[in-house]
């Protein structure tokens, strides 16, 4: 029984450690939006003064950079405008950065289960959950995807075991 008492905490702990890098990865993911956001406005900036459609490289390659950046930590595609702003949207189709832009990410805990976080966007109008099959790609969706599934998986046979075990004494 103290063995799986001992999995259990360590279950509890592998799942407490994911969520603290969902929380992790969703504040790098609203970092780097809001960069790509304020390159937007310094790619108009520039455009706007120099009088035609072609911004300080330097400033093309920073946003590029940070577009990769973030596709590590969830899967994003980005669609350049007319006007040299590159708006970016998650693989659900939701809006991370429009124009000048940014749309921050919340984690916060899950009213269904207490016990995790859930990924969704801040609105005015408030907050609005995403599921895990939403959030595709990058080590956001590698997290949620872990944590949904194999830890689940692995808590509830423990659950199981647990129950057989108990009953044969």
């Amino acid at each position: 029984r103290l063995d799986q008492h001992a999995n259990h905490f360590v279950m509890a702990e592998m799942r407490g450690g994911t969520n603290t890098q969902i929380e992790a990865t969703v504040g790098t993911i609203n970092s780097y939006s809001r960069q790509i956001a304020e390159l937007n406005h310094r790619i108009a900036e520039s455009i706007a003064v120099a009088g035609d459609h072609l911004p300080a490289n330097d400033l093309l390659d920073q946003r590029d950079a940070l577009v990769q950046e973030l596709n590590q930590q969830i899967g994003a595609t980005g669609v350049e405008q007319s006007d040299g702003a590159l708006n970016v949207f998650l693989s659900n189709g939701q809006a991370l950065v429009v124009g000048e832009t940014s749309y921050a990410l919340r984690a916060q805990r899950s009213s269904a289960n207490p016990v995790d976080v859930t990924v969704g966007l801040d609105t005015p109008g408030g907050f609005v959950p995403f599921r895990t099959q939403d959030l595709a790609g990058g080590a956001l969706g590698g997290l949620l995807r872990y944590r949904d599934g194999e830890l689940t998986l692995g808590e509830n046979a423990l659950g199981r075991i647990a129950l057989v075990t108990a009953q044969a004494f």
